[in-house]
């Protein structure tokens, strides 16, 4: 029982789209990382603008944004 759980949490996480919106390549490479241990798909979008057309692109579960950014804040 337990491992059929766990079977479905992966399968759950792995088909989970995760768009992580920030102007800092730094702070997308350290939430990807922890995202990607974790077993989502990790998408990446650099400023609104970016962040806007990723998301009719990829249609994300869950957006991690950044409020203050280049070109178009979150």
């Amino acid at each position: 029982m337990v491992m059929n759980t766990m079977k479905n949490e992966d399968s759950l996480r792995s088909r989970t789209k995760i768009l992580v919106v920030d102007d800092e390549q730094r702070m997308i490479h350290f939430i990807r990382m922890n995202l990607d241990l974790e077993g989502f798909s990790v998408h990446e979008a650099y400023d609104g603008k970016d962040a806007l057309n990723q998301i009719r692109k990829v249609m994300p579960d869950l957006v991690i944004l950044d409020v203050m950014m280049p070109k178009m804040d979150g």
